[in-house]
């Protein structure tokens, strides 16, 4: 309290509010209540102030989500009107035979969807991140490697997981597809992508800013490092949807079409060869013919389970089956009169589970847990 109101309240006097008049020695009473009646508003303040501004960061969060997924969508509008316009006119022996495929079919997983029955039990399948065929030959071509630092080869990795497209790769797929990129350096106001143009390479942002447009127009803010740009060319062998101008001298790591290719499938031929080579040795599938086993090997995914995750609980619908790629699992089953799961078997790599599943038994007769430190399957 102040020296002026503490001598103020020295004298005798009155103040009237309302009906009811008080005196000084009320008047002081009532300052320390009104003091702290103050402090519980500004407090209050804060806190909705604070609330605010967390709704406002979410907001802002959400819409920024909502423009990149309406990039993609463009995206993926532009590559399907190319691929109907390419179907309707009528083809040419120039004509790759990729502008007649159908890139709803890519774009489906290849495994059983979820249904209203099984939905916490059908695992997420990755997608096809290819729909232009390879040659077959280029499993035996050598891919270049291009040297850069640790933090490029972050950098690089990180775009890649954080694009719709690209996230679907294997693990061995982004490390090789990170070790072929090689720099590029463009100037501010140099066009890196040009609309309508073939497309035949995919960047990464290192370094500057780059400004999108379609038909002159410009298509949100300036993109900037960790940014993937021109995965569609190069997935579906397209043109270009869309034209990138660096806005600032920019840095750029490149990937070109064939080397992606390459890619894609000497490591997917050489996972479908061992997961084909695996698959014959289980004694269920011993009467399948080598098409049905090669199909079986196209759909099968990997997952990833940390230790201590059950992977199949007792009871439960299940309709998938794993194989082990690497660590262990625990297998428990329920025995009448004891309280807790007793432990059967553990399994390792090369070991499989849950093959029930595929002949019709859809309970699950047993629970499987990851062990430490994690377990990868397929």
């Amino acid at each position: 309290m102040s020296n002026m109101l503490k001598g103020f309240l020295r004298y005798p006097w009155t103040v009237q509010v309302g009906s009811r008049v008080y005196d000084a020695q009320e008047i002081q009473k009532l300052i320390p209540q009104l003091e702290e009646g103050i402090e519980k508003k500004d407090k209050q303040l804060r806190q909705s102030q604070s609330i605010v501004e967390a709704h406002t960061k979410k907001i802002a969060d959400l819409e920024k989500e909502v423009k990149s997924l309406q990039r993609e969508c463009d995206k993926l509008r532009s590559v399907l009107q190319q691929k109907a316009e390419s179907a309707a006119s009528p083809a040419t022996p120039n004509q790759k035979s990729s502008h007649t495929e159908d890139l709803h079919t890519d774009l489906q997983q290849k495994a059983v969807l979820p249904t209203a029955e099984h939905p916490e039990n059908v695992r997420s399948k990755k997608l096809a991140v290819s729909a232009e065929p390879a040659k077959l030959d280029q499993h035996k071509a050598t891919l270049q490697h291009h040297s850069k630092s640790a933090g490029s080869k972050q950098l690089i990795r990180d775009a890649v997981q954080k694009n719709d497209f690209l996230r679907q790769l294997a693990k061995e797929q982004v490390i090789e597809l990170v070790e072929c990129m090689f720099e590029m350096r463009a100037r501010a106001g140099q066009w890196v992508i040009q609309e309508g143009e073939p497309g035949d390479r995919l960047f990464v942002v290192a370094e500057g800013q780059l400004q999108v447009s379609r038909e002159g127009t410009i298509l949100g803010n300036c993109i900037g490092p960790g940014t993937v740009m021109g995965e569609l060319a190069i997935l579906y062998n397209c043109t270009r949807t869309a034209s990138v101008q660096a806005v600032s001298d920019v840095s750029l790591w490149v990937l070109d079409r064939s080397a992606f290719q390459m890619i894609t499938m000497r490591l997917g031929m050489e996972r479908h060869s061992q997961l084909m080579n695996f698959l014959n040795k289980v004694s269920i599938f011993e009467n399948l013919s080598e098409d049905r086993i090669s199909k079986m090997a196209d759909v099968m995914d990997q997952d990833y389970y940390a230790g201590g995750h059950y992977i199949i609980r007792e009871g439960e619908k299940g309709d998938t089956f794993f194989v082990i790629n690497s660590g262990q699992v625990r297998v428990t089953q329920s025995i009448e009169g004891e309280h807790e799961p007793r432990e059967i078997r553990i399994l390792k790599q090369g070991d499989f589970f849950g093959e029930k599943a595929l002949l019709g038994e859809e309970v699950r007769t047993a629970n499987v847990i990851a062990m430490n430190p994690g377990v990868e399957v397929s």
